[in-house]
């Protein structure tokens, strides 16, 4: 066996983990840190290359990487066993779908091309064209899995047009594929052809890496802003009790004053003005107690910003949270959820004279679901275009519009539904979340 056809064997191989890792990465949560999982996948790979290398079994070696693989899923992703069967299934079915693409579609256009089945530079091109079209189309699933799961948005949607990439490549390749038939080229010019495949299909690997490395990042932003909303909630909370404690500090200062004062108007038996001066201190703020609205921390702390946000707008704000309703919600997700519910409601809210929102949560008796809903007024229906999508009325649309995006991230995690509706009648927007609570 040549170094070439052994230069081959590893080049497929590296394509394919690289393949595998980007499938599992982009669609399924991991159990093990990255460096964990490429070590994994190293190890089957480097299996599956010395069984090529000394069995050369073509059936044996598609029962190999299926195994591996599947291996390789069960043993680093958070994945039913069933699942890994399918997505296993689809991936050796792309694989060789793309071979046989690849091989008709050379032999079509070049009839002479594998004539020779042993000359490397036929080898390396097509190679190269089948690993181009194995890459492509597994991306493209990827996209579509993601669009069918609702965990994508314009981001993805717009790096479809990468795929026009291994298009022009295959292209490209077959084309080089006809002339290397019907002309005698010299060996470095077959050399130059073969590099120019091989650096070709390494653009693509680049090309769809960036892609990956900046969707990650996006996922990362969008963390970032939760992480900050949810601090955002927190100080307000904690500034807005500071704040009542030092009016109350300085009104018991003042008490003394103000006995006096309520005293000197009774023993002048002005027993109206006083009853008038104690009715105005019990209703000042100072004295209120600090807003109480449910008894999770972290969400009450929400709800108050709502509600202060509220008060000061004229909004009539209501919450009914029900003890113990959402203490299985981690932090995150409970931010995420109403933080970024409330956020809308105010948003359409404050526009309408008169406006309220009201919130609630309570668990369904004899069930293991949270029901959760944000009701507000909303004038004029908030949906439009042929999706129902819903607008953005901030300014810098590309770092918006990610507020239901993560509301749905946690619906889908929790294994639950959301309905979304506007109604005519009351000019009310209803947001109703069902989630499953574990165990």
């Amino acid at each position: 066996m040549g170094y070439g056809l052994i230069g081959c064997y590893i080049f497929s191989f590296l394509v394919e983990g690289i393949v595998l890792w980007q499938y599992a990465s982009g669609l399924f949560e991991p159990k093990r840190r990255p460096g964990v999982r490429l070590a994994m996948l190293c190890f089957f790979y480097v299996g599956l290359f010395l069984a090529a290398m000394f069995l050369r079994v073509k059936l044996l070696n598609a029962i190999l990487y299926f195994g591996a693989n599947f291996l390789f899923l069960f043993v680093q992703y958070r994945l039913k066993w069933y699942s890994i069967l399918f997505h296993t299934v689809v991936l050796e079915a792309i694989m060789g779908a793309c071979e046989l693409i690849s091989y008709h579609a050379i032999g079509y256009y070049a009839p002479a091309f594998f004539t020779e089945p042993d000359d490397l530079h036929h080898l390396i091109l097509y190679t190269v064209s089948s690993k181009i079209t194995f890459l492509a189309t597994t991306y493209m699933l990827i996209q579509f899995y993601k669009e069918y799961k609702k965990d994508n948005g314009q981001q993805d949607k717009f790096s479809l047009i990468l795929l026009f990439t291994p298009m022009a490549s295959l292209v490209t390749i077959i084309t080089l594929s006809v002339i290397d038939s019907v002309y005698n080229l010299s060996p470095s010019l077959n050399w130059m052809v073969s590099l120019s495949s091989v650096f070709l299909l390494l653009a693509n690997l680049i090309i769809f890496e960036i892609n990956q490395h900046n969707q990650r990042k996006n996922a990362e932003i969008s963390e970032m802003h939760l992480l900050l909303q949810k601090e955002s909630s927190s100080a307000e909370y904690y500034k807005m009790i500071s704040r009542q404690k030092e009016s109350q500090s300085i009104l018991i200062h003042d008490m003394k004053n103000h006995l006096q004062s309520i005293a000197v108007l009774c023993r002048e038996e002005k027993i109206g003005k006083a009853n008038r001066y104690i009715q105005q201190l019990l209703q000042s703020q100072s004295l209120n107690t600090a807003s109480r609205l449910c008894s999770h921390e972290l969400l009450n702390a929400i709800l108050c910003r709502c509600q202060k946000q509220c008060v000061e707008q004229g909004i009539d704000f209501h919450a009914d949270i029900r003890s113990g309703a959402t203490e299985f919600l981690a932090d995150q997700d409970l931010t995420a959820l109403f933080g970024n519910l409330l956020d809308n409601a105010y948003e359409a809210a404050v526009k309408v004279p008169g406006a309220y929102i009201e919130a609630s949560a309570s668990k369904r008796e004899n069930t293991s679901y949270m029901v959760a809903a944000v009701v507000n007024s909303c004038h004029g229906n908030p949906f439009f275009g042929r999706d129902g999508s819903l607008p953005t009325t901030k300014p810098d649309k590309q770092f918006h519009g990610l507020g239901l995006k993560s509301v749905r991230r946690v619906v889908e995690k929790y294994q639950g539904h959301m309905k979304l509706y506007y109604e005519e009648g009351t000019q009310t927007f209803h947001a109703v979340i069902m989630l499953k609570c574990p165990g």
